[in-house]
């Protein structure tokens, strides 16, 4: 992808905290998580996509 390239060459690139922007191995979602990426397989494994997805939206209101 074009943006892993210019991430790469940004001389003032960081990492994201792992403990809060992380991908989903089926170990549950930290209530502090700010993204969660859902992986292969584990996407919707257990419903944990679903819900999610619905806390995530019940927190907007």
């Amino acid at each position: 992808m074009t943006s892993n390239f210019v991430i790469a060459n940004e001389p003032e690139a960081m990492l994201l905290p792992y403990e809060r922007y992380f991908n989903f191995w089926n170990a549950g979602v930290p209530a502090d998580a700010r993204f969660v990426h859902f992986v292969g397989t584990y996407r919707h494994h257990g419903g944990a996509y679903a819900q999610a997805t619905a806390q995530a939206i019940a927190a907007l209101g």
